[in-house]
């Protein structure tokens, strides 16, 4: 029979979650069990299930963010979505095949095959197969075969088979085999079969086998079998075998073997083996032909 005042409870999803006011508790960024706080006051967290212990706050170790959790890690393997946090040292972390993952101190960072990673400060970060990263300050940092790259500070920049890169940064910069490819600031830059490379300031900057490349700023140029060069402010420049050349505004330029140079505004001027050649404003040019 029947019970005609029947009493129907809300769902689980409409209930505001409980905690007990002495042991709050919070998923478990290893295993997704329930992890206690020992103290209200206290920002440390600790599982019972596979003896996890983390705390909130910066430790002078890391804070790593994983889909939305923060967490300090030491010397530890933290396995989550079908990847793993790996403290190797202490200071040193590597990150294997994870998503929306955030890194702040450490010394040494290693990520390999991650999407949507932000590192923060530490020092050396090498990245291996990733795409959407992004470095703040820290060391060296060394990219191979990445999209979607951004460092801000740090020393030396070694970019190698990756695309759409910007780097702002105060060391040198070497860039091997990329795709549109813009580098800010930064000491001497050495670019290698690229194409669409941007440099901006700078120190010395050495071009070898590009295509559609342009520089603003910087010390000396010497550019080696390129395609559409344009270079402004800058330093002497010393172009081998290229097409489509135009320079402004800069030193001595030294030009031999290319098509359609466009010179305004620079130092001497010295052109070998060149088909259509236009100066202008220049203090002295002289035909090797």
């Amino acid at each position: 029979m029947a019970l005609k005042n029947q009493i129907s409870y809300p769902s689980l999803a409409e209930l505001d979650p409980v905690v007990a006011p002495l042991q709050p508790t919070l998923p478990c960024p290893r295993c997704g069990g329930p992890c206690t706080i020992p103290d209200p006051f206290s920002l440390s967290i600790s599982c019972k299930l596979c003896d996890l212990t983390a705390s909130y706050h910066n430790d002078g170790k890391f804070i790593v963010i994983v889909e939305g959790s923060p967490i300090s890690v030491r010397e530890d393997t933290i396995k989550y979505n079908m990847g793993a946090l790996k403290v190797i040292g202490g200071g040193s972390i590597c990150i294997d095949r994870q998503n929306n993952v955030y890194v702040k101190g450490g010394s040494k960072i290693s990520i390999h095959r991650c999407n949507n990673i932000h590192v923060e400060g530490g020092g050396d970060v090498s990245v291996h197969r990733c795409n959407n990263i992004h470095v703040e300050g820290g060391g060296s940092v060394s990219a191979h075969r990445c999209n979607n790259i951004h460092v801000e500070g740090g020393g030396k920049i070694s970019v190698h088979l990756c695309n759409d890169i910007r780097v702002e940064c105060i060391g040198d910069v070497a860039v091997h085999r990329c795709n549109n490819v813009l580098v800010q600031g930064g000491g001497n830059v050495s670019v290698h079969r690229c194409n669409n490379i941007d440099v901006e300031g700078g120190g010395d900057v050495s071009v070898h086998r590009c295509n559609g490349f342009r520089v603003d700023g910087g010390r000396d140029i010497r550019v080696h079998r390129c395609n559409g060069v344009q270079i402004e402010r800058s330093g002497n420049i010393c172009i081998h075998r290229c097409n489509n050349i135009y320079a402004k505004k800069s030193g001595n330029i030294r030009i031999n073997r290319c098509n359609d140079a466009h010179l305004e505004g620079s130092g001497e001027v010295r052109i070998r083996r060149c088909n259509m050649a236009a100066v202008e404003n220049c203090v002295d040019a002289c035909n090797l032909n």
